[in-house]
């Protein structure tokens, strides 16, 4: 019989005290790349704020007048939200979408009433660089600076 006792624990050398940990975190990086490339590719396509957004745009008279008709989303949404005891689930979607004529970027903000979303703001920005308020469907209803500087949709002022 052998007088050495045996190691237990993480004192069993590399495996136990170097090894495992490595793996373990490289398993958790990789379900986080996963799930992130779900909803990249996925998972957005059913997101009702997102629907509620794209419908909008695919409905508007402005939108289809720059854009062309047939427009879709180019690209990968960005996406943001937020609650408060104040104002509830708002969320924020940037997206890029195309026509059969151009190209533009769309960014709209939702507030949450319930589990159904609307839409607060819809602005659209034209290959031009200028910006359209699309929940009114005018053209004449351009952008306005907001507080800070930054350009608002005149509509999302009136809420």
């Amino acid at each position: 019989m052998s007088d050495t006792p045996k190691k237990a624990g993480w004192s069993r050398g590399f495996l136990w005290g170097c090894l495992t940990p490595i793996i373990a975190v490289g398993v958790i990086v990789i379900a986080l790349a996963g799930y992130a490339g779900y909803y990249a590719f996925f998972a957005y396509k059913s997101d009702r704020g997102y629907q509620v957004a794209m419908a909008s745009v695919q409905s508007s008279a402005t939108a289809r007048q720059i854009l062309g008709d047939g427009i879709a989303l180019s690209g990968f949404p960005g996406y943001s939200y937020s609650y408060s005891t104040e104002t509830g689930h708002t969320a924020s979607y940037h997206f890029t979408v195309k026509g059969t004529k151009a190209e533009g970027t769309v960014q709209a903000e939702l507030v949450y009433h319930g589990e159904e979303p609307v839409l607060r703001s819809l602005v659209l920005t034209a290959p031009d660089g200028l910006k359209y308020d699309l929940i009114t469907n005018k053209q004449g209803n351009l952008i306005r600076a907001g507080r800070f500087g930054a350009w608002r949709p005149a509509a999302a002022f009136a809420i």
